[in-house]
């Protein structure tokens, strides 16, 4: 492994399958998951304020899993919402602006200039964060993984591999 990837050691006989790495938009977490013969390791690290912080790791057994759901990840309703009432703000001052008059281009101006900076951020959210939960059930409670989609993919294939191929085994 390298040095980015400190995970307690690996049992007798257990190897590793497949390595797979992933980052939030801007690097503020970055997560590296190792899928093994016995188990799916998870580290992730969070960037604050320009420093990493302690990487944390978590280590799932593949027999104790139960069940994986795969979803998109859905704008967040909290930025949503308030772009939603800077949009209604904006198509208001524009309004306001038409029946003043002259004397409230001002008004006008920073309206459509709401009104554009609201659908850039709007269409931002569709765009660049499409993430997809991974969501592990099993006796070990809940785990959530969000990837970006072509790793959250390949990851579910292999993961349910894996886990059938475990089963089979024991």
């Amino acid at each position: 492994m390298d040095s980015d990837t400190i995970f307690p050691g690996l049992s007798f006989g257990e190897q590793l399958v497949q390595k797979y790495e992933d980052a939030t938009l801007f690097g503020r977490l970055s997560v590296v998951i190792l899928l093994t013969n016995y188990r799916l390791l998870v580290r992730w690290q969070v960037i604050s304020c320009g420093f990493f912080s302690p990487s944390y790791h978590s280590s799932i057994n593949l027999y104790s899993i139960q069940k994986i759901d795969h979803s998109p990840t859905s704008p967040n309703a909290i930025l949503v919402l308030p772009l939603f009432i800077i949009f209604s703000i904006s198509w208001l001052m524009i309004f306001v602006g038409e029946l003043l008059s002259v004397s409230a281009t001002l008004f006008i101006i920073f309206g459509v200039l709401l009104i554009l900076l609201s659908i850039i951020v709007f269409v931002l959210l569709f765009v660049v964060q499409k993430r997809y939960f991974i969501q592990l059930r099993g006796t070990f409670g809940i785990a959530i993984l969000k990837l970006t989609e072509n790793t959250a993919r390949e990851l579910e294939g292999r993961l349910n591999e894996m886990i059938y191929q475990r089963k089979l085994n024991e």
